[in-house]
């Protein structure tokens, strides 16, 4: 299950619609195809290394522990 980060104070908020089955089991959203985690790392919005996203735990723990706190991003999902 995936535990959407969302704040008042956050400076962008990503909607996503129907999370597919593999980021829904991992836990973190587009994390099938981790593409969209490369892109906000290399426009500066994440500064994490490109090998810890290709890990799945260790994305895991960025989204959970670094996405809104660190890095002041939301992620909600639209139903």
């Amino acid at each position: 299950m995936i535990a959407y980060k969302t704040s008042k104070n956050a400076r962008i908020l990503f909607v996503g619609i129907n999370p597919h089955p593999g980021s829904y089991r991992r836990g973190v959203p587009f994390s099938n195809n981790k593409m969209f985690w490369y892109l906000l790392n290399r426009s500066g919005l994440l500064e994490e290394a490109e090998s810890d996203l290709k890990d799945d735990k260790l994305l895991k723990r960025i989204y959970d522990s670094k996405f809104l706190p660190k890095y002041g991003l939301n992620f909600s999902e639209s139903r």
